[in-house]
């Protein structure tokens, strides 16, 4: 998943980059849609009616990898006899991270930001202020989907947005916790 010579490597890209790259054009586009020309959804525009469950099926997608990765990240944590390989070649601001922790603390971070910002976007708690893209009864209909979903690993439903956030942010911290011992 997270290897770029791992079996889910696609194209150029590990299973993580190409979830992450997904998700900052998510945010780009909804973002766009959000601050630009306005949606109309008249009888006449076929494509808005599309739109939205395109945007929360790709979102509900982006969500269940998440949880496949949190799963992931923190089995391997766990795994104290069998170390974690570091993806060669990660730079962070022209920095090369070596320590796979700290890779790790790098990729649970700036998943967190960017789920949050598609979050805000999308209308999702008190951040956004309910002026997101998604209407209530929108995001309401999104979060029975999230509970009907089965998610990659579990057959279980796909964790709520805040609460793969909250795990991301857990999931740092004790990566940051660990990277101390990789220095």
């Amino acid at each position: 998943m997270i290897h770029r010579q791992g079996p889910f490597f696609i194209e150029d890209y590990s299973l993580c980059e190409f979830v992450t790259t997904a998700t900052q054009e998510l945010v780009q586009i909804v973002t766009s849609l959000l601050y630009g020309p306005q949606l109309t959804c008249g009888s006449d525009d076929q494509s808005s009616v599309y739109l939205i469950p395109t945007i929360t099926d790709i979102y509900c997608r982006i969500l269940a990898f998440s949880q496949l990765f949190l799963e992931h990240l923190t089995d391997r944590a766990e795994q104290k006899d069998e170390p974690v390989i570091p993806i060669p070649g990660l730079t962070f601001n022209g920095v090369i991270l070596t320590g796979p922790c700290t890779q790790g603390v790098l990729f649970s971070s700036s998943s967190y930001y960017l789920l949050g910002r598609l979050e805000n976007v999308l209308g999702f708690g008190s951040r956004s202020g309910g002026m997101g893209l998604l209407s209530t009864n929108q995001i309401e209909v999104l979060c029975d989907k999230l509970d009907q979903s089965e998610d990659l690993a579990q057959g279980k439903g796909i964790m709520r947005p805040a609460d793969v956030r909250k795990l991301y942010a857990r999931v740092a911290t004790v990566l940051e916790q660990l990277s101390a011992n990789e220095q």
